[in-house]
């Protein structure tokens, strides 16, 4: 099922996360799973750290995906960054 591959997905870059933390796309991966798990705290936790660590390096155009989906997630629940 669809929601069964969402969650193998999960698990494995949520191991990509323990190996690498840092990693923006990592990051960037979790909000897009959090947010097809109707998980938008942890989304929004995850689109704020990966446009963070991306930062404005332009060889990482995940920054403005993650600031995007960000955006997108923040309208959505109706609620400010804290």
């Amino acid at each position: 099922s669809r929601q069964g591959r969402i969650g193998e997905a999960r698990l494995a870059a949520e191991l990509a996360s323990r190996l690498r933390p840092n990693d923006p796309d990592v990051n960037y991966l979790l909000g897009r799973l959090s947010l097809e798990q109707s998980l938008a705290d942890a989304a929004t936790r995850h689109f704020l750290k990966a446009a963070r660590l991306a930062g404005e390096d332009p060889a990482r155009p995940r920054a403005i995906a993650a600031l995007y989906e960000l955006g997108l997630t923040l309208e959505s629940t109706a609620r400010p960054v804290a």
